[in-house]
């Protein structure tokens, strides 16, 4: 059996359904997968029946701001999270041998540890590159703010990308291929590198598939969360909602805006909600485990996907896993603002819903399927199948497996 090491910055039950599902997949296609990571808390991401052998790297013990400032300055400086990731294949794979070595990242880290070892290996390095710094509007790519010291938080931050991409460009250049999400991805690292395959974030065909599930209210879901409104401005929902109410095209008793988020999520869902007056259709929930978003998105009548227009300084080549898993149930899309970019393309050649960018076009769309769930008590739309399979985690599982092999076979 074919062997890969994957290193990676996160893996399940962590947040990582794209690593998770390719080792659900990647086994179907002849390959052993042993995995080197940072361990990170839970967040019930059980996407596989059984996990491969993992190594877990904990770095940050006490979860303090202070020890993730000093750190943080340590990995700028001397590439220590690194450093503490390579002493921990030593004492556990280090006797082991690999066909390959893949290496899934956000921003930089783990690169120069994949690298480092496939070089040592002697075999193909691939790079699958799922978020890039250059694609946020802001700092929305830091997950800690230093709030008392905004300004140092701001020139840390603005630090902390110069290094990254440096050293990101620099081991992309020699690796021997590099997968991304998007086509603005793709052209972005094409720079760096002539091998780049976009592999779609994507759906697990044997959880998210269409089922015509009967409900008392007309839901408009959403479910993640809203890391800034100039990455995900919601404006033109609201905008229609109050409209709609205004008109009585809508009322509380029958339409329901649910929210499955973060309590940061759930304050800019209240400020707008408050702005709009259309509290009283709010109903904003915690987050819930993976494993029971097909059902909620399976009972949804509209599923919701947050972005905003791609432009220079705006967000850039934003293709979230949520929007493929909607897309499998047939469920109506609506995506507000229209990107007008990748995924308001992809909805248009699935037919999927509609990437708004008027208030009447959303009022349109939610008044056309509240009166088809008037009539049947569910919505579903009629979708060709083959556009949709193209995004099947397992299809997307045997795109990598193709990949690894055309790449051992010119070792």
């Amino acid at each position: 059996m074919k062997s890969v090491l994957l290193i990676c910055d996160s893996f399940v039950p962590a947040f990582a359904p794209r690593m998770g599902y390719l080792c659900k997949y990647l086994t179907d296609y002849g390959w052993q997968i042993s995995v080197l990571t940072e361990e990170h808390s839970s967040v019930g991401c059980n996407v596989l029946d059984k996990m491969p052998e993992t190594q877990c790297l904990s770095y940050y013990k006490r979860g303090t701001k202070i020890e993730w400032l000093f750190k943080s300055v340590a990995d700028i400086l001397f590439e220590a999270k690194d450093k503490a990731l390579y002493k921990l294949y030593q004492k556990t794979y280090n006797n082991k041998k690999f066909d390959l070595v893949l290496c899934s990242t956000f921003m930089q880290f783990p690169l120069s540890t994949a690298s480092r070892i496939a070089s040592e290996l002697k075999v193909p390095l691939v790079v699958d590159v799922r978020d890039v710094i250059e694609q946020y509007v802001h700092y929305e790519f830091a997950k800690h703010k230093i709030y008392s010291l905004p300004w140092l938080n701001d020139r840390l931050h603005d630090i902390r990308k110069l290094f990254i991409v440096k050293r990101r460009n620099a081991i992309l250049k020699k690796a021997d291929a590099i997968t991304t999400i998007s086509t603005w991805h793709k052209n972005l690292l094409s720079a760096f590198n002539d091998n780049v395959t976009i592999i779609y974030n994507g759906y697990d065909p044997e959880l998210f598939y269409p089922e015509k599930l009967t409900t008392e209210h007309f839901v408009i879901c959403y479910t993640g969360r809203i890391i800034g409104t100039d990455m995900q401005d919601p404006t033109l929902l609201f905008e229609s909602l109050k409209k709609m109410n205004d008109s009585n095209i809508i009322n509380p008793e029958t339409l329901v805006v649910r929210w499955y988020v973060d309590d940061a999520s759930a304050n800019i869902i209240k400020q707008f909600a408050n702005k709009y007056r259309v509290k009283s259709y709010m109903d904003i929930k915690t987050y819930i485990p993976v494993s029971e978003i097909p059902s909620v998105l399976k009972s949804s009548s509209i599923i919701l996907v947050l972005t905003n227009k791609q432009t220079v300084y705006g967000p850039k080549g934003i293709m979230t896993t949520k929007f493929f898993e909607a897309l499998a149930t047939c469920k109506p899309i609506l995506c507000v603002r229209s990107d007008e970019a990748g995924l308001s393309n992809i909805i248009k050649e699935t037919n999927c819903g509609i990437a708004a960018t008027t208030t009447n076009e959303v009022c349109n769309f939610i008044d056309k399927w509240q009166e088809y769930w008037k009539t049947n008590s569910y919505t579903i739309i009629e979708q060709d199948s083959d556009k949709i399979s193209v995004y099947s985690r397992k299809l997307q599982a045997k795109q990598f497996s193709d990949l690894f092999d055309k790449l051992i076979k010119n070792v």
